[in-house]
């Protein structure tokens, strides 16, 4: 029995599950270089000193929280890049560039994309860019041109009580009256 305790050494074993059990179960950037420590710590066991470790699901669980938590802040970092590199003034030419930045967003996960710090950048650039394309596909405007009304001239035939003499679609109708037609120059 002496000399398997000598070999095996459950007293660095049991140092190791205590630091693991100290772990907080949410760990923040603030906890990696704690967490890498423990870490190291297991990694010095020997094999046999490793397998009286019962607790080591919570490390590897806690690296791996870690890890993908460092993944995501890369991944958010090179997207903020891309955004920042976009320049400050847009013009017609960087519309590539933007759908590009965009595209790259996008593909982030929305953990991911929570990280970026220049997405307004992103948005203010393509809002610039949406302005410069209304711009450049808005046509000419042009003044309408102004026709005059067809007059009927059905010789002889005035119809007063009808008003409309064989022009029914005449958009403007003449007063039958003498006393109106001051009022209809007027309107016109």
């Amino acid at each position: 029995i002496y000399l398997t305790s000598i070999v095996l050494n459950p007293g660095a074993a049991k140092a190791v599950i205590e630091q693991i059990n100290a772990l907080p179960e949410v760990v923040t950037s603030t906890h990696i270089t704690l967490v890498e420590e423990v870490q190291a710590a297991f990694a010095a066991l020997t094999a046999d000193q490793q397998a009286l470790v019962t607790n080591k699901e919570k490390l590897d669980s806690l690296v791996e929280k870690i890890t993908a938590a460092q993944n995501d802040q890369l991944a958010a970092e090179q997207v903020d890049a891309a955004i920042n590199a976009l320049p400050t003034t847009i013009t017609l030419e960087h519309a590539q560039q933007i759908e590009e930045a965009r595209a790259l967003f996008a593909n982030l996960t929305t953990a991911q994309q929570a990280l970026v710090q220049a997405f307004s950048k992103l948005t203010d650039a393509e809002a610039q860019l949406a302005l410069l394309n209304l711009v450049v596909e808005e046509p000419e405007v042009t003044e309408p041109e102004v026709t005059q009304p067809e007059t009927n001239n059905n010789s002889g035939n005035n119809n007063s009580a009808g008003n409309n003499t064989g022009n029914e679609n005449s958009e403007i109708n003449r007063p039958s009256s003498d006393d109106d037609d001051d009022d209809y120059d007027e309107a016109i």
